[in-house]
């Protein structure tokens, strides 16, 4: 510990800090998300199954629904550490134990993009490029709440990170293949790239940029190299996702099948109209990039990519840059050209965020290189880190709802793209039912009822829709929870003013309206 808080990690070290402390100073701000509860079920589920192995009655159902076909390893892992946590801090939420899990895996994203950063830069130049990236608001919002594509992004940069490790590694052993047992950073890329894939099936792609980035230099041993590297890695993929062990090719396929063809079936808002999925304009991912990082990362990333086609800067990060078309290019290509299904704005793609943000490292390096005096290095750093410090403060605790000030300078976000789709802000209607809801109120809620019941007073009766088989509870006053996704807000008693609004900025995320029925 003593070498690390000596050494050229330091920084890295310090951001982390820095970060754990005030998500954990800000922890109980956070919502739960939508989805969270059928995710961590899902990792029970998984769980259940090894426990099977030694006690066959042991009931093993993966449930009904397409979550069966993506790995449950990350939801298997932290519920092992959730569980465990709760144990020491029993008057903790457990939903809160897995928002600081959620978020500390965010942090060990960070850590190898960092690592990542210092086989190509200085260590100022890495960490500045680091904390640029920690600074989005839009990461760390979605750090607490999404243990989907969060953890994916972490594993995913891990997995590039190592693949590169061992590349270095066999190479420097002139790509002998006898000494790949005997390479340390093998087993660590097998290990984490079978991981990112029983998270995503779309882990594959971690690899893809590994073995295209060492077929750039010998093609023939990337071919074998790949048999070894992916063969091993879906050993653990197996043996960390118990829906592929009764049938484990044949599952697989259904994984990626799954994978390809699925459709969402809702409607995604974007430019003040609802889409299809699969029919969004092919400006969707750009437009929102572009609206949802800060000033300083899109700038940086402009000026980056305008430096490829500076030859002299060009040939002195030819790695860099090739990294950078495999990791971000490619797939924002795909993108555009496919029509790929996507919702929920740019979630979905987070992945891709580390590859993009190696462009904006090459203009900080070079910027950070130029300039000797330490103030103006420190004006540099205010100016990378302070868009995102005061977006994290204006969305707080909705920071994954942010867009940049030069968007919401010249256009109205309310009603026309998405803002709380996953209906977090429903904590914050509860909190306000709690404090105001008399005893044994009745509650209904559009959409996620889990949610209020999460955090809701013992005695209030929270329903959902779906759960309202008769006309019954049509007779007693109840307070309606609408999200205003999908514009509830409109469609359920417009005309009633609403007792309670959780509001973002201009945005009103969530309403509550107190129903008195007729006579």
């Amino acid at each position: 510990m003593k070498k690390i808080l000596q050494g050229e990690h330091l920084s890295i070290v310090l951001l982390i800090a820095v970060n754990m402390a005030f998500g954990i100073v800000t922890l109980t701000y956070h919502g739960e998300s939508w989805d969270e509860a059928r995710l961590y079920e899902y990792g029970q589920q998984s769980l259940s199954a090894y426990r099977s192995l030694l006690n066959p009655a042991i009931p093993v159902d993966f449930g009904d629904d397409d979550l069966r076909y993506y790995g449950p390893a990350y939801f298997m892992g932290m519920s092992l550490i959730v569980r465990g946590l709760h144990v020491i801090f029993p008057n903790v939420l457990e939903i809160d134990l897995w928002h600081i899990g959620n978020f500390a895996c965010l942090q060990l994203g960070f850590l190898f993009f960092y690592l990542l950063l210092r086989r190509f830069f200085n260590s100022l130049s890495s960490i500045t490029t680091t904390a640029l990236l920690a600074s989005q608001p839009i990461l760390w919002g979605h750090a607490f709440i999404n243990p989907k594509d969060i953890p994916f992004m972490a594993f995913f940069t891990a997995s590039v990170y190592f693949g590169l490790k061992m590349l270095d590694h066999f190479q420097s052993r002139n790509f002998e293949f006898k000494t790949l047992l005997l390479n340390p950073w093998f087993y660590a890329s097998v290990i984490s790239l079978g991981l990112t894939i029983s998270i995503r099936i779309l882990g594959f792609a971690a690899a893809g940029i590994v073995l295209l980035y060492l077929a750039l230099v010998n093609v023939n041993k990337a071919l074998r190299l790949s048999y070894a590297y992916m063969g091993s890695a879906l050993v653990v993929s197996f043996l960390t996702w118990p829906y592929l062990w009764p049938s484990p090719i044949s599952n697989f396929i259904k994984g990626i099948y799954a994978m390809l063809k699925f459709q969402w079936i809702g409607q995604v808002l974007f430019n003040g109209a609802y889409y299809s999925s699969n029919q969004l304009p092919r400006t969707y991912v750009p437009q929102l990039l572009a609206m949802q990082l800060t000033e300083a990362a899109l700038l940086l990333f402009v000026v980056g990519v305008g430096l490829i086609f500076w030859r002299q800067f060009r040939e002195k990060h030819k790695s860099i840059f090739i990294l950078f078309g495999i990791w971000f290019v490619v797939p924002i290509l795909y993108v555009l050209i496919s029509g790929m299904n996507l919702y929920d704005n740019t979630r979905q793609l987070l992945f891709i965020f580390p590859g993009m943000f190696l462009a904006t490292a090459i203009v900080l390096d070079t910027v950070l290189n130029l300039v000797r005096p330490v103030w103006i290095k420190a004006i540099i750093l205010i100016f990378v880190l302070l868009p995102g410090v005061a977006g994290m403060a204006k969305y707080h605790p909705y920071e994954y709802t942010y867009y940049n000030f030069l968007t919401t300078a010249r256009l109205p976000i309310f009603r026309n793209f998405e803002t709380d789709y996953w209906a977090t802000s429903f904590k914050e209607t509860t909190q306000y039912l709690n404090e105001n809801a008399p005893q044994d109120s009745l509650v209904i809620a559009w959409g996620p009822a889990h949610l209020i019941r999460q955090y809701a007073r013992e005695d209030l009766q929270v329903k959902s829709f779906d759960e309202l088989t008769d006309t019954g509870y049509a007779s007693q006053p109840y307070y309606l929870v609408l999200t205003t996704r999908f514009e509830m807000d409109l469609k359920f008693f417009p005309e009633i003013e609403p007792v309670y609004s959780v509001r973002q900025n201009d945005s009103v995320l969530a309403v509550v309206r107190y129903i008195t029925p007729q006579k």
